[in-house]
Formats: structure tokens, C-alpha cells, sequence
């Protein structure tokens, strides 16, 4: 496995989080004209996590909306927020809230335990592991401060898909010490982590 450099250390334990590209870029912008198509990165990606969530929400659904309607037999409004029923067939059907971008939705939220991420399943898939300055731009605000409260002490990891960016990259919140052991995992299994 990949080591992680000090400064990759250091920018995890202030940032609290990472992310790996799901989608390449061209899929990416091919698909924003229909976000309702069946990718397989749903299948590779989404449903190993989603079948491992302890929990999955979702913040800012606008009710009445197609990315609302495209996922309503699925969600069940709590506290604010919607949780999602993963029982059943969660996905197909549902492709729209999961690809939706541009502010369609807010953040998905799933969250799990560390040792149970199927990183062998899921990071091949993905193309590549990297840190950015702000994680919590592109989630909704409410979804941060939640992922904070649950992951501080480090019995869970947040999976965190975008409400700028659908499907196109997931960002894993948490604690260090499990982070960073996912972060090692991520270098050495996504596809393009290694690349300059």
C-alpha cells in the first residue's frame, strides 16, 4: 500500500476529509444535458457503499421537483432532512437524484462504520484520491455540521456525494485516524491516484 506524505497528514487532520473522482469529467458533462441515465458507476460505486450504510440522508430536497419525484418512494422526511430507505431497490428508477447536480438537491449523506467501506470493491472504480483546500463547499451546510457531530469520534466515516456535482466525486469526513487509513487505501486502489 501507499504511504501518505506529512503534508497529506497534516492537510487531513485540519480538512477532515478527501475525495476520489467517481466519474471522469467527459462522463460527467456528456450527462448533464439527461442526469436521469443509468450509469455503471452505479453498480461499481454506489450500490457496494449503499449497501453498507448504517445510515443515508439527504439535505435541501425541494419537494415537487423531478429530482424529488424521481426519489420519493425512496425518502422519508426527518428532522429536516430526508433519510433514504436503502431496503428494496434503491437506485434503479431513483438514477436522477443520485447523477442530479447543479443545486438540484443537496448533500447525500451515508454513513459507516470504518472497517466496513468496501475499499476493494469501490476505489478500482474510481479514478483518482485527492485532498482540496475546502471540503465543505460543494455540501450543504447543515449536512457539514451533521457529519462533524457523528464522525468527531471516530466509530464512523461520512461518504459525502455533492450538491454541486452529482455522482462526479465522493468525499469521505471523519476523524483522522480512520481517514487517513481510508486515504492509504484510496492511493493504492483508485485507478489514477498515482498520477502526476
Amino acid at each position: 500500500m501507499n504511504e501518505i506524505t506529512t503534508a497529506e497528514k497534516e492537510a487531513l487532520a485540519a480538512k477532515g476529509a478527501f475525495t476520489v473522482g467517481v466519474l471522469p469529467s467527459s462522463v460527467y458533462f456528456e450527462t448533464r444535458a439527461n442526469q436521469a441515465v443509468s450509469l455503471p458507476w452505479h453498480d461499481t460505486v454506489l450500490r457496494p457503499l449503499l449497501a453498507v450504510a448504517a445510515q443515508a440522508w439527504v439535505y435541501e430536497m425541494q419537494e415537487g421537483s423531478d429530482t424529488f419525484k424521481s426519489a420519493e418512494t425512496i425518502l422519508m422526511r426527518k428532522a429536516g432532512k430526508y433519510e433514504i430507505q436503502l431496503g428494496g431497490e434503491p437506485i434503479k428508477g431513483h438514477e436522477l437524484f443520485w447523477n442530479a447536480s447543479g443545486g438540484q438537491r443537496g448533500s447525500i449523506t451515508l454513513l459507516f462504520a470504518p472497517t466496513e467501506i468496501p475499499t476493494t470493491a469501490v476505489f478500482p472504480h474510481c479514478e483518482r484520491a485527492f485532498l482540496i483546500n475546502n471540503p465543505s463547499v460543494p455540501h450543504s451546510p447543515a449536512a457539514i455540521r451533521y457529519v462533524k457531530s457523528v464522525t468527531s469520534d471516530g466509530r464512523l466515516v461520512a461518504g459525502m456525494l455533492s450538491r454541486t456535482n452529482g455522482l462526479q466525486w465522493l468525499s469521505f469526513h471523519g476523524a483522522f485516524e480512520p481517514l487517513a487509513r481510508l486515504f492509504v487505501q484510496a492511493k493504492a486502489l483508485v485507478k489514477g491516484a498515482n498520477a502526476p
